[in-house]
């Protein structure tokens, strides 16, 4: 009986944490803003079965406790296609709410942002790869 309660406990904080996710990219619109930031706006509903996709694959994996062995390249391409997508995510809810260019105007850098933009990649990319190549170091 603790185990069916527990089942449905879980189901339901699934369905609330979807339901949030996809509200929030509903909402902000950010599918069709990632599409036109990558210039792909013909390519929206494979982002959508994309997104679907790996958080359906990720859920079960997490939910039931599934590991993969695999070579140290697969385990590279797969962490720069998850550095990827998110990184694509990210720069579309910040386009969304117009992040860089507030914050460029308040500390009077407009000029300096390209250089500001690839000091955050550089260092999102290189903390990425040292979290990689270093797991034990936190």
């Amino acid at each position: 009986m603790k185990e069916a309660l527990a089942g449905l406990v879980a189901m339901a904080e699934g369905l609330a944490t979807g339901a949030g996710l996809v509200a929030l990219l509903s909402l902000l619109d950010i599918v069709p803003r990632l599409a036109r930031l990558t210039g792909t706006p013909h390519r929206v509903r494979t982002y959508e079965t994309s997104i679907m996709l790996g958080a359906l694959l990720a859920s079960l994996a997490d939910t039931l406790d599934l590991s993969m062995r695999m070579p140290e390249v697969t385990m590279v391409a797969v962490g720069l296609f998850t550095g990827v997508s998110v990184g694509l995510l990210t720069a579309a809810v910040a386009e969304v709410l117009n992040v860089l260019p507030v914050v460029g105007r308040r500390l009077g850098v407009e000029d300096s942002m390209p250089y500001l933009v690839g000091a955050l990649l550089a260092g999102k990319t290189l903390g990425s790869l040292f979290q990689w190549v270093f797991p034990g170091i936190r």
